[in-house]
């Protein structure tokens, strides 16, 4: 099946299409005004039918909200048909509350405190019932946490230990995160000091986990001492893990003593929460977890000399509080897929491969719960086709390299290309092999079409390791490494450890296109080479995973731990004929990349065998898809110039072509993450298609904690903006749109601080930003065009203010530090005149570290929340911590 993504352009809003659709609309509605009036005369003095509004019961319980914190409660009803229309009737809420007019949910994250008092209506969907409720409400203060640790410096021996202790002021959390700069500390706060040789500083941080952006430092003198010699035999010192919170960094680490060093760790049985990521070298494990409850592990060391020891722990995770399954106003996803080693047993028989022929027959034949091993470093050319068997979550088939466990990197860090042999591909970072050894089994498509794997309608419990899925026929156009048999459905299904890849020169399509398919995950792995080319190519937009189309369900998806590589986008959903939305995607932990070396002018410009440029569009867009958490991931290197603008994200719902009139894009969370080095930053968008189709609209976008850089227009041929806002959809405008705790700096001069765009006449609703740190030159704002009828024309007067206020309507700007901004902008914002008054920790802006606010700025604790204004920098530095190696 071929299936192609047409290419897509946001960039502008098309007011003068917008212009003639609402005079013939209007024409039509005077015509069917006149219609009835000419009806209704010839009826005169006849009885009327209309009837009254039936009563809908309105409840919700209100609970208190405190300035500062996430909110979240719902209106329930009962009577009328659904779906309901929720409004604020009279009164007001609590300013940085909202109510969803659809969901009936009151979220936001409240500014002020008092007492507030509000009716609110529901309207059912034929407008025949209705109920009107007032409501009550109170915000409390918000108290500044303080953290305090005893003692406040210390001078301690080479390896000896201390116990710190922390307090914490203003909270019922009393946890704090323990970081040292060198040796070890526990959750609990034991310190044991490093070896040394000479006298050595150590600086030690308790961040409070109720409030992360609240520290107290302590300074440790560390003196030399003698040596202490390990003793001879293996023991894990480590006892139990620290508990953790949903939402909030985790990091412990797990100590062994003993034996030949150096340690190699692995979870022998047990999984980890959705969110908590293991080193295998180090012996850590950290990330934000996002699932609650006990998580039983065992957890395995070895050393060098062979010898191992293992242990039994419990990590759990207790729910955040008041924010439930939300962040902000978008809903995290419901479903979350269990993928590792233990979750996909494979108890059954091992039949050995070393043919195409002998892989097929074998697959053909085996049972539930089998294993398919495919001699390592053997190249199967052709297509395999995993068939349907009915297989169960204790029965898995897994299809494998018959390398060893031991010479694939551990479960759940990534692959390289190194294990297939390849120390080093030209343009992309280093992949410290520490051996070439080819321990991957190769399966080459050589046709063109779709191959070499393809997944049998039905087919089920599949779990795919240490595979190198790859094409040839050089200067064929090949579609889809990794695709469903046409018109089939899968379900149940791992890739894990795999190296998936086009070639250098070549037009690949795309790695793996997520079609018709429910609990798919892709973990580990590392996908390369899928572009087109650009003049002369036959493909026009290209991707290392893509989904969201067709009619069947799809969704649960995990996407967590790759190497994402592609032209166009890296990661799609959405873009052409869909009947159905993908729901509960998790996109944790990857690096996203484009090689600098596919930009035509650059050094070692690699492009089409004929010398035309890849299509490079987008780092990641959503065009339909549902309760998505983008989380912990690097996204670096992408630029404009083939109908795009360079920015790395889009939310962008699309009825592309009019063949997906049901296509939404809304619960979206996009946090703890970095972009650098593009042509513009992050677009949010709502319009039409360009045939003028529209889709059901986009709504409840939460994007916080991101660190934005190196946004250039001229160097990456793009706009050079950090943020653009946009809706041309009035039928299903774009509502409940919170970006906050961002720092977004361009090269000197970015753009636009913000690009917007909507019909005057029907501004925005829910639309928040506060505590942001950007560079905002000048007016700050843009307009996408269309004159006068566009709310950002900036003829209209009053700057940014003016601007602001034609396209939003009851919308939050504050808490904001808006570098270079001049003229008039809302209250509660602040405006240095340049970077150095921001007073980062360094001018040198190469390290996260560089993004943190010296205590002594001007800004520290001043966003409306009382952190600081911009991204919470450690936990981002926690949240990407080794996805790019």
């Amino acid at each position: 099946m071929l299936l192609s993504v047409s290419p897509q352009s946001t960039q502008s809003l098309q007011f003068s299409r917008n212009q003639r659709l609402f005079g013939v609309s209007l024409l039509l509605l005077m015509a069917v005004m006149m219609a009835t009036i000419g009806c209704s005369s010839l009826n005169a003095g006849s009885t009327s039918t209309s009837k009254p509004l039936q009563p809908i019961a309105i409840a919700a319980s209100l609970p208190p909200a405190t300035v500062g914190s996430a909110y979240n409660a719902v209106i329930s009803v009962s009577g009328g048909t659904g779906p309901y229309n929720f409004a604020l009737r009279s009164g007001s809420f609590p300013p940085g509350l909202y109510i969803n007019a659809t969901t009936g949910t009151i979220a936001g994250n409240p500014i002020r405190s008092g007492s507030y008092a509000f009716l609110i209506s529901v309207l059912d969907k034929n407008h025949t019932a209705e109920g009107v409720q007032k409501f009550a409400m109170t915000v409390g203060a918000h108290s500044m946490v303080a953290v305090a640790v005893s003692p406040a410096s210390l001078n301690m021996a080479s390896g000896s230990s201390h116990q710190f202790a922390a307090q914490i002021s203003n909270s019922t959390n009393h946890g704090v995160t323990w970081w040292a700069s060198a040796g070890k500390i526990t959750s609990a706060g034991l310190f044991t000091a490093p070896a040394v040789n000479a006298a050595t500083n150590v600086q030690i941080i308790a961040t409070s986990k109720a409030d992360l952006s609240k520290n107290a430092f302590v300074s440790v003198t560390v003196n030399a001492a003698a040596v202490v010699q390990p003793s001879s035999s293996l023991t894990m010192t480590s006892v139990s893990l620290p508990d953790a919170t949903e939402g909030i960094p985790y990091s412990a680490g797990l100590r062994a003593s003993g034996g030949t060093a150096p340690y190699q760790w692995k979870i022998s049985s047990g999984s980890l929460p959705t969110g908590l990521a293991f080193n295998a070298s180090q012996g850590s494990i950290i990330g934000i977890a996002s699932q609650t409850g006990p998580f039983p592990i065992t957890v395995q060391a070895s050393d060098g000399a062979g010898a191992s020891v293992a242990r039994q722990f419990t990590i759990s995770v207790a729910a955040t509080a008041a924010t439930g399954n939300f962040d902000g106003p978008a809903e995290l996803p419901r479903v979350y897929i269990q993928s590792s080693l233990a979750d996909t047993p494979a108890p059954g028989a091992s039949h050995s491969v070393s043919t195409m022929a002998a892989l097929q027959s074998a697959l053909a034949s085996a049972q539930c719960g089998d294993k398919v091993l495919l001699k390592a470093g053997t190249t199967f050319s052709g297509t395999v086709v995993l068939p349907a068997k009915n297989c169960d979550d204790n029965h898995w088939i897994v299809v494998r390299t018959d390398a060893p466990d031991s010479a694939l990197p551990p479960e759940g860090t990534r692959v390289s290309p190194c294990y297939a042999g390849v120390a080093s591909l030209p343009g992309r970072p280093s992949f410290k092999c520490s051996s070439t050894q080819n321990v991957l089994a190769k399966i080459v498509f050589m046709g063109t079409g779709s191959g070499p794997v393809v997944f049998a309608d039905g087919a089920n419990h599949y779990r795919l390791i240490g595979l190198e899925i790859t094409r040839g026929t050089p200067k064929d156009t090949v579609f889809n490494l990794i695709i469903n048999e046409r018109g089939g459905a899968v379900d149940h299904i791992v890739l894990d450890r795999s190296w998936v890849h086009g070639t250098a020169q070549d037009e690949t399509v795309r790695g793996l296109i997520l079609t018709a398919s429910t609990n798919f995950a892709v973990v580990d792995s590392f996908f390369s080479d899928f572009h087109c080319i650009s003049m002369s190519g036959s493909c026009g937009d290209s991707q290392a995973i893509a989904g969201g189309l067709g009619d069947k369900t799809m969704g649960p998806y995990k996407i967590v731990n790759n190497f994402l590589e592609a032209g166009g986008e890296n990661i799609i959903f959405g873009g052409g004929e869909a009947t159905r939305t993908p729901e509960d995607i998790e996109i944790r932990r990857n690096h996203f990349f484009k090689p600098l070396i596919w930009m035509k002018g650059t050094p070692g410009f690699v492009g089409g065998r004929d010398g035309h440029a890849f299509i490079v569009k987008n780092h990641l867009e959503f065009k339909n898809a549902a309760r998505i958490l983008v989380d912990g991931n690097v996204m670096e290197n992408t630029w404009g110039g083939f109908t795009q603008s360079g920015f790395s994200i889009l939310i962008t719902p699309k009825n592309q072509g009019g063949m997906c009139p049901l296509c939404v894009v809304h619960d979206v969370t996009i946090r703890n993450g970095t972009i650098s080095h593009t042509g513009a930053g992050v677009q949010i968008g709502n319009g039409l298609s360009d045939s003028g189709a529209l889709s059901l609209g986009a709504w409840n976008e939460s994007l916080h904690d991101l660190i934005i850089t190196h946004v250039n227009g001229k160097t990456y041929g793009g706009g050079g903006y950090l943020f653009q806002e946009a809706n041309g959809n009035e039928v299903n405008p774009l509502h409940n749109i919170a970006i906050s705790h961002v720092t977004a700096i361009g090269d000197d001069p970015p753009a636009a601080m913000l690009v917007l765009g909507n019909d005057i006449k029907h501004p925005l609703v829910g639309i928040t930003w506060k505590n942001n740190i950007f560079s905002s030159p000048g007016p700050g704002i843009m307009t996408t065009g269309g004159g006068a009828a566009n709310c950002a024309y900036p003829a209209l007067g009053n700057g940014a203010l003016g601007k602001l206020d034609r396209c939003f309507t009851n919308y939050e700007f504050s808490g904001n530090v808006l570098i270079g901004a001049t003229g008039p902008w809302p209250a509660n914002n602040h405006a240095p005149t340049n970077v150095a008054g921001v007073m980062f920790a360094s001018a040198i802006h190469t390290l996260l570290s560089s993004f943190e606010l010296l205590p002594v700025s001007p800004y520290s604790n001043q966003g409306t929340d009382g952190k600081n204004p911009g991204a919470n920098v450690i936990a981002v530095q926690s949240a990407i911590s080794g996805v790019v190696p």
